[in-house]
């Protein structure tokens, strides 16, 4: 079986827990971690870095650097898959920073969005918009397929 981490703040538990039952589907173990009250606990976990996949909900998580000033989650050695939902903007200031091959962006938004955040911000590989009211199930299938696709 293999093991999924989610990382989330207090807003997105409710998606937290739908793509968790979505990926279980899919043999997926999953860990659910609430940065908001398990930073510390989620960011131990994190290190040992042996999940399959992690998914993380609006950008949680990556405020966590290395001691060098990189951005921690690219030292993972799995896939991720980053749910964007929130104000483009305020992602700045995470974007702007090197970002791994690895890393696979889903914004909610226009596929205008999408193209002008590539523009914007080299650093991402791969990223899909979807509608704002679209079934989050064909967002994580997608956001799954690419990643057996990248294996």
């Amino acid at each position: 079986m293999k093991k999924a981490i989610l990382v989330y703040g207090d807003k997105y538990e409710n998606e937290a827990t739908k793509v968790a039952l979505i990926l279980q589907k899919w043999d997926y173990e999953c860990l659910p971690m609430n940065l908001s009250e398990q930073q510390k606990e989620a960011y131990k976990r994190l290190a040992q870095d042996d999940f399959d996949l992690l998914v993380t909900f609006d950008m949680a998580g990556f405020e966590k650097g290395t001691e060098t000033g990189a951005l921690f989650y690219n030292l993972l050695s799995c896939k991720t898959i980053h749910l964007l939902y929130g104000d483009k903007q305020a992602y700045a200031r995470y974007l702007s920073n090197k970002l791994s091959l690895a890393m696979l962006f889903f914004l909610l938004g226009k596929e205008e969005d999408a193209q002008k955040m590539k523009e914007k911000y080299p650093g991402i590989y791969y990223i899909k918009a979807f509608p704002d009211d679209i079934d989050r199930e064909i967002i994580v299938q997608t956001a799954f397929a690419e990643v057996e696709r990248k294996d």
